[in-house]
C-alpha cells in the first residue's frame, strides 16, 4: 500500500486533527451514509454487574457478511466523523457493522448510574463477546480509534485467553501512554485542552441532570482544567488513589499485551499531536503486532483532500482482505 501524502495544505497536524472530528466533515459523512445509517438498530449489550452499552448494528446485504465493530475515542461517539468515515466504507465493501457506544458517550448516559473511566474494560470485552456470539458472522475485525483504540487493544488480548472468536483487531492512533498524554494536552495546542475539557463538562453535566442525588455535589465550574477534574473524579469515582495510579491501569506496555495473540495492526502517524509514537516501539518485536508508521496524519486524521478521502480506511479495507 502506498505511504499516505495529504494534497498540499493538508500536511499540518493540527489541521489534520481537527478535521477528522470537525462538524463539517461529520455533516457531510452523515449525508452519504444516510441510507445505511436509517438501517441501523439499537441493540443493548451486556456489561458487568448489571450495567449496559449500547451499540448500533447496521446489517449486510451480502450472505455471511464479515462484521466489523467500532469503537470511538474519548468524548466521541457513533457518529463522529473518524467512525462514519470507515463504517462507511466498510458497508460499501458489504460488512455488517456494529458501532459501540462507551459508557457515557452517544445517547448512553441514562443507562448506568456510575461514571465511565477507562479502566472499566471488562464491560466492553462482555458487550464484544455478546456482540459476536449474537450476531454470528463467519469473522469479525475489531476497530478501535485513539482512546477506543485502547480499548480494543486491550479487549482483543483479554479475548485471545478465550474462545471468543475474533478474526483480528485494528487500533488507529491508539492511547498508548496517559499520563503523557495528558501532558501534551495541557502543555500543547490549547485547542485540544478546551476540547476535551468542554464536552467532558458537557457529558458530566448530563449525568448530573439524569442522577442528580449522586453528582450535585460536584462544582464543575471551578474545576478548570482536565488535570483537574481527572484528579477529582479518580479519587471520588474510581478505586484508584491517585490518577496516576489510575493512568497506570489502562496505559499499554509490551509486557501488558504479552497475553494479545490475535493477528493486530496499529496505525500511528508521526505528526501525532496527543499521542508520541515513541510508546509504539517496544511493541514492533510483538509476534502478533504489526505497527505502520505515517509521516503524516495527525491524530486520527489521514485526510487526504478537500473532499474529506480518509487514507486510513483504505489502510482498514486493505489490511482486512488478509482475514475476512
Amino acid at each position: 500500500m502506498e505511504s499516505f501524502v495529504p494534497t498540499y495544505g493538508l500536511r499540518n497536524p493540527h489541521i489534520q486533527s481537527i478535521l477528522a472530528s470537525s462538524p463539517m466533515r461529520k455533516a457531510f459523512l452523515k449525508r452519504v451514509s444516510a441510507y445505511w445509517l436509517s438501517k441501523s438498530e439499537s441493540r443493548l449489550l451486556p456489561g458487568k454487574d448489571g450495567s449496559h452499552l449500547l451499540g448500533f448494528w447496521t446489517p449486510s446485504e451480502k450472505p455471511d457478511a464479515p462484521l466489523a465493530i467500532l469503537i470511538h475515542g474519548w468524548e466521541g461517539g457513533t457518529e463522529s466523523g473518524y467512525l462514519l468515515s470507515a463504517a462507511n466504507q466498510l458497508h460499501q465493501q458489504g460488512y455488517q457493522l456494529l458501532r459501540l457506544a462507551l459508557r457515557d458517550h452517544d445517547r448512553s448516559h441514562h443507562l448506568n448510574r456510575e461514571l465511565f473511566h477507562s479502566a472499566r474494560l471488562e464491560e466492553v470485552v462482555n458487550a464484544v463477546s455478546h456482540a459476536i456470539n449474537t450476531i454470528k458472522s463467519p469473522a469479525t475485525a475489531l476497530i478501535g480509534f485513539s482512546l477506543g483504540g485502547n480499548f480494543a487493544l486491550r479487549v482483543t488480548r483479554e479475548l485471545s485467553k478465550s474462545p471468543i472468536p475474533l478474526t483480528t483487531c485494528i487500533a488507529i492512533c491508539p492511547l498508548i501512554n496517559a499520563a503523557d498524554t495528558m501532558t501534551r494536552l495541557e502543555q500543547g495546542p490549547a485547542i485540544y485542552h478546551h476540547y476535551f475539557t468542554r464536552k467532558w463538562k458537557r457529558s458530566l453535566k448530563l449525568k448530573q441532570r439524569l442522577f442528580k442525588e449522586d453528582f450535585q455535589g460536584i462544582e464543575l465550574a471551578k474545576m478548570r482544567g482536565l488535570r483537574q477534574l481527572t484528579d477529582y473524579f479518580v479519587m471520588h469515582h474510581t478505586p484508584y488513589s491517585d490518577s496516576l495510579t489510575y493512568f497506570d491501569s489502562y496505559s499499554l506496555s509490551r509486557n501488558k499485551l504479552e497475553a494479545l495473540k490475535i493477528p493486530t495492526h496499529i496505525l500511528m502517524s508521526q505528526d501525532d499531536p496527543i499521542i508520541d509514537p515513541k510508546f509504539l516501539e517496544p511493541l514492533r518485536d510483538h509476534p502478533s503486532i504489526t505497527v505502520t508508521n505515517s509521516q503524516y496524519g495527525g491524530h486520527c486524521g489521514f485526510i487526504q483532500n478537500r473532499r474529506f478521502d480518509c487514507w486510513a480506511d483504505r489502510y482498514i479495507i486493505d489490511t482486512l482482505q488478509n482475514y475476512l
